[in-house]
Formats: structure tokens, C-alpha cells, sequence
């Protein structure tokens, strides 16, 4: 799931690696990884998991990555400047959509820079359309209506991943018609998984601090955020502790939170 600076340095060029740069509007421009192109898909919002919003969702992306040059018979490298959550989101795409191959820079730029890697600026970003046709995985991914039949189940576990004021409701975006939490849902902050460096957390530290909320590997896991890219980041770092069964509610809050008759939860439960 992820490569390292050192190793990401002797595979540019091998004409089997793709590097996209999932960085925020304009720093592509500034400084990027030789060669990478660059792609946006933390700017997606999915509003609608019914099955008519997720068929329009695979289209848009299924194109969003083609612009991008992925093919699918290559190794996709994705990055940001540390290990964030516009990298995640990109990762926990191109799995959902099918591709094999999937790999995220640990450290991201930051790290690239710290071992010397060599650094190109300006807009090159533009290169051949790629050809990828989606095989989705849908055990990568959850929807309201998945989640809503299943919120008593003691076979499910739901997180939030978001800062501590979303989950009480005490802060609501202005997108979202409501705020508060899933019911049911623990709470457990994105970047407590990250070291201080921007990089994942060893296997056993992420075990131990889901382990310290009572969870396990033997439930199923569905992680959600506002906009699915913060709980990709966690969705990658259960994986990378070994837990077998996680989706991502690529939804999140922002789809939740519309559906007026889906419940939902407020206040400390703390």
C-alpha cells in the first residue's frame, strides 16, 4: 500500500510507474515529482449514494482518471505533500474503481525532499489519455442505505473521523442541511494515526489505539468524515494494521446529512 521515498527515486522513469500528484490547486506548479501528472479528486463531492448517484460517480471518475493517464496495467503512485488526505482519497479510488496496482508515497513530498529527491516546477501536467476501465470493488465501500439497515448491528462498527466539534454538532459546515453524528458512531481523530512527520503510524500503534475504543478485527468497519477523503486516510491506515473488513463512506456527512429522515445524534458521549 505504500512506497517509500528511497524506493518511489528507483522506479521513475521505468516506463511501468505512474505518479499523480493529488496537492492542492496551484502546487503542482510550484514543485513536483519528476514526470508526475497531476489530478483532483478531493474536489468531488458524491451527495447521492443510491445506485443513480454512484453510476454518475464511476462515470465522472472512471474519466477523471483517464485524463490522468492511468491505464490500469501500471503502478500508480499517489502523493501530497505529507501523508494526507487528498492522497488517501485518490488511493481508496483507484481500489474502489479496480485498478490492482495502487501505491501511497509515505511522507509525501515533505519526505521526497528530506531524502533529496529532485524537485520540477511548472505545469507539464498535460500527457496522453489513459484507457482504464473500472472492475469496482464495492466491499471497499459504503453507502447510507448500507449503513442505515445495519446501524444495530453488533457486526458493524462506525467511525468518525472528524474533528471533535463535527461529531458533538457543535460545528456544522454550510453545505450540509444538518450537523451531528451518525448514531452509534465512535469517535476516532484522523491524524492520530499519522506521526508528527505526516507518516503512517506502525501497524501495531494503529491496532492498539482502535484497540483502546473496544475495536477488534472481527467487525466491519465503515469509516466516514464530511467528504470521504479524511476516512479514506483511516479506511488506509486499518488496512495497513492488518483489520480485513473496511469501507469507506465516500458519502459521509455530506450525504448523511441531507436524508431529513436518516437519525442522527448530537451533544458529548464522552
Amino acid at each position: 500500500m505504500l512506497i517509500s521515498s528511497a524506493e518511489l527515486a528507483g522506479r521513475l522513469g521505468d516506463g511501468s510507474t505512474l505518479v499523480l500528484d493529488c496537492g492542492p490547486e496551484g502546487s503542482f506548479e510550484i514543485g513536483h515529482i519528476p514526470g508526475a501528472r497531476a489530478i483532483d479528486v478531493y474536489s468531488f463531492f458524491l451527495t447521492d449514494t443510491s445506485d443513480a448517484g454512484l453510476r454518475t460517480f464511476l462515470h465522472d471518475m472512471v474519466k477523471l482518471v483517464q485524463d490522468a493517464g492511468v491505464n490500469g496495467d501500471e503502478t500508480v503512485v499517489v502523493y501530497e505533500e505529507t501523508s494526507g488526505t487528498r492522497s488517501a482519497r485518490a488511493y481508496w479510488l483507484l481500489r474502489f474503481l479496480g485498478h490492482p496496482n495502487v501505491r501511497l508515497l509515505d511522507g509525501g513530498l515533505a519526505d521526497w525532499r528530506s531524502e533529496d529527491g529532485e524537485i520540477h516546477s511548472g505545469d507539464s501536467s498535460i500527457g496522453d489519455l489513459g484507457s482504464f476501465s473500472a472492475e469496482p470493488d464495492h466491499a471497499t465501500l459504503a453507502t447510507a442505505e448500507f449503513l442505515r439497515d445495519r446501524l444495530e448491528s453488533p457486526e458493524l462498527v462506525v467511525v468518525d473521523v472528524r474533528d471533535a466539534s463535527e461529531h458533538t454538532g457543535e460545528f456544522g459546515d454550510s453545505c450540509c442541511d444538518r450537523a451531528g453524528r451518525i448514531p452509534g458512531s465512535t469517535w476516532i481523530y484522523w491524524e492520530n494515526l499519522l506521526t508528527s512527520a505526516g507518516m503512517f503510524r506502525e501497524g501495531s500503534e494503529i491496532r492498539a489505539e482502535f484497540e483502546s475504543h473496544g475495536i477488534g478485527a472481527g467487525p466491519e468497519i465503515v469509516t466516514y468524515c464530511h467528504r470521504g477523503a479524511r476516512a479514506a486516510n483511516t479506511f488506509m491506515a486499518l488496512k495497513l494494521a492488518g483489520y480485513p473488513n473496511v469501507r469507506n463512506y465516500v458519502g459521509s456527512w455530506h450525504d448523511w446529512s441531507r436524508r431529513l429522515d436518516y437519525p442522527i445524534e448530537t451533544g458529548v458521549p464522552w
